[in-house]
């Protein structure tokens, strides 16, 4: 698969340049309440990730298998010269991962960065005021929810999902714990 067939170059440069400014630029004080989402799909649901908790976004790259890996662990992935561990959020959203189907990683933690694989980038949104609305039920690994172009998405908190990980444990939204 090419980068070509995961979306228009314009398109794709858009979305970069997009989510890039955010990072770039200084916060003005009258702009402290902005939170920049990025409206996704894992599994086939809609979600949301908040951007501040990312360090970067690249699309599709190839994956090397690890033999005896387990879910939600793909593989390994070369970026800026160093091997990345990725991970599929299905099961952090309580869902199977779709086979082969994601086409975007989402680079997280502190010194060790992950990759979180996802299928579908639908927009980068910034949205004013305190957008996210925390659950009535608290679930694992999610934040709240933010309602993105009239959809309400549930909103993961990547900085949760990071720390699971780096514990060698996945919790899916159904509460239950798998030890890798």
């Amino acid at each position: 698969m090419t980068d070509e067939s995961i979306a228009p170059p314009s398109a794709l440069g858009a979305l970069r340049g997009a989510f890039d400014s955010a990072f770039a630029s200084p916060h003005p004080e009258r702009e402290r309440d902005v939170l920049g989402v990025l409206a996704v799909r894992i599994a086939g649901r809609p979600m949301a990730m908040r951007a501040h908790e990312l360090r970067g976004l690249v699309a599709r790259r190839k994956v090397m298998p690890l033999p005896g890996a387990e879910l939600p662990l793909l593989g390994i992935v070369g970026l800026r010269g160093r091997a990345v561990p990725v991970f599929t959020l299905a099961p952090f959203v309580g869902s199977q991962p779709i086979a082969e189907e994601w086409k975007w990683l989402a680079l997280a933690g502190g010194d060790a960065t992950v990759a979180l694989a996802f299928e579908e980038l639908d927009a980068y949104v910034r949205l004013s005021g305190p957008e996210i609305t925390p659950l009535e039920r608290p679930e694992p690994h999610i934040a709240g929810v933010v309602r993105v172009a009239g959809e309400v998405r549930p909103t993961l908190d990547i900085l949760s999902i990071v720390a699971s990980l780096s514990r060698g444990q996945s919790t899916s939204r159904t509460g239950e714990r798998t030890s890798r």
